[in-house]
This record gives structure tokens, sequence and C-alpha cells, in this order.
């Protein structure tokens, strides 16, 4: 279970309306705001943040400008091979909403991962292994990002 392209992940539910989650679901905001409510919490995101929200939890876009534009990125622990203790701290960071205010450095660093990604789906029959590898390496860039600039819900 993977996609790249944000969109495809806005148009299989209704603006507003709740689902569950069962994939890690990572945006990086490019351009524009929206609103997300995870679980009981209410989100607003915007251009420079990042939103990563853990499998198995109830969210919604409840509202979203129309020139939001994010990166966006789905995948389950076990397609990312993340579902061992040899990945116990990014496990540990995937227990909750992680609401990042990202500076320019980190945006392009981030963003760059997300280029990768997509070079490698654009590119017919991506090789799963370096794929996977570029989720981790993208995901252990986090680990010290999560730690700071944290957003207030």
């Amino acid at each position: 279970a993977l996609a790249l392209d944000p969109r495809q992940v806005y148009h299989t539910y209704t603006l507003g309306t709740p689902m569950i989650s069962k994939e890690v679901r990572i945006l990086l905001v490019k351009k524009g705001t929206a609103k997300y409510t995870i679980g009981y919490q209410k989100y607003s995101i915007k251009a420079g943040d990042l939103l990563m929200v853990p499998p198995n939890v109830i969210l919604s876009m409840d509202w979203k400008s129309d020139d939001f534009y994010p990166y966006g990125l789905t995948f389950t622990l076990q397609f990312a091979e993340l579902d061992t203790l040899n990945n116990a701290r990014i496990l540990s960071m995937l227990d909750e909403v992680l609401h990042l205010k990202l500076d320019g450095v980190d945006i392009t660093m981030l963003s760059s991962f997300f280029l990768k990604m997509k070079y490698f789906l654009d590119n017919g029959t991506p090789d799963l292994s370096g794929f996977k590898s570029i989720i981790k390496s993208f995901l252990y860039m986090l680990l010290p990002l999560s730690g700071q600039n944290k957003c207030k819900a």
C-alpha cells in the first residue's frame, strides 16, 4: 500500500467525512492551507508545515484552500518494513500525530525526498528496496525534527 500523489488521497473520500486511516500519512505543505480533524483534535496546516498521521486513527479533511498543495506520502508499516524492533525509534515517533513548522532548509531537504520518491514512481516499476530505503531515510531525517518545531494544534 503506497501512494505519493496527495490528490489521490483527497479524492478517496469527501471533505468532512471521517475515515479510518490504516496507513501512515505524511503531508509537507507547499502552498495553501487546510484543516483536519484527527481523533478529537483539530489541526490547521499551512505552507511550511509537515503533518504526519499514524496508522489506525480517525481523520477527516474538513476544509482546504483552493491553492492547497502538499507533497503527500501514504504507506503501511509493513510495506516500509518498519514493523520490527530494529525500527523502535521510528515506531515511537509514529505513535502520535506530528505537526511541525519547518524552516527553509528543512523544507528543501524534505522536499528532495518527495521528489526522489516521485522520480522512482514516474520511471516505470520502482525498485521497491530502493523506495523503502528512501522512506526510511526520510523518517530518520524527521527524528531530530520531531523533538523541536512542534506546532500547537
